[in-house]
């Protein structure tokens, strides 16, 4: 029985200390000031390296929005609002209230025509036009979200799915016959 308890507390103990670092990555705003109270320009451009970071780290982020422009938005922000709004406040704002243009629209595109040449496989396999029926899809997409991007799941499956059906009928110029209402 002692045996079993000093394994299951050393089998704990390494996994504290594996995770500890894993657990402290995320660093909200407060942390930028915890020495003083405030922010200089340096933890401000610190903070903003950990916004970028998380970005990064995030596919679903990154696959929709620049991390390199979402860092330079969050610190430009960060910079007009000072230390006291917190980290969070300002990473919504710029995925759901389009502070700055960050669209990652070529990374969107990409991805989309991708996915539209899969779904013309099964859904459109006799169709001669799937190559410009993807490409209409990508770059409706696309420019729709740079046009007002949110990051929100519901949002982005709506634009997709416009996308869709809107170049299932196209004009003589290959462009969506229908008008634009994505909501």
């Amino acid at each position: 029985m002692k045996y079993l308890l000093f394994i299951s507390f050393l089998m704990t103990a390494f996994w504290l200390a594996a995770s500890a670092p894993a657990l402290a990555q995320y660093r909200d705003s407060y942390y930028y000031m915890a020495d003083d109270g405030v922010q200089d320009a340096e933890e401000m451009a610190e903070e903003s390296m950990h916004v970028h970071d998380m970005c990064a780290s995030n596919n679903y982020q990154k696959s929709y929005f620049s991390c390199e422009c979402v860092a330079g938005a969050f610190l430009q922000k960060r910079e007009e609002v000072g230390s006291i709004v917190p980290q969070e406040e300002i990473i919504n704002q710029i995925y759901r209230e389009n502070l700055g243009s960050c669209a990652n629209t070529l990374q969107m595109a990409g991805d989309m025509y991708q996915s539209c040449q899969s779904y013309a496989r099964t859904y459109r396999e006799y169709e001669p036009d799937n190559e410009e029926f993807c490409t209409c899809v990508a770059n409706t997409f696309s420019l729709s979200f740079t046009e007002e991007p949110y990051l929100r799941t519901k949002y982005i499956e709506n634009l997709k799915t416009r996308a869709l059906v809107d170049c299932e009928e196209r004009g003589p110029n290959g462009r969506p016959l229908k008008g634009r209402n994505y909501n």
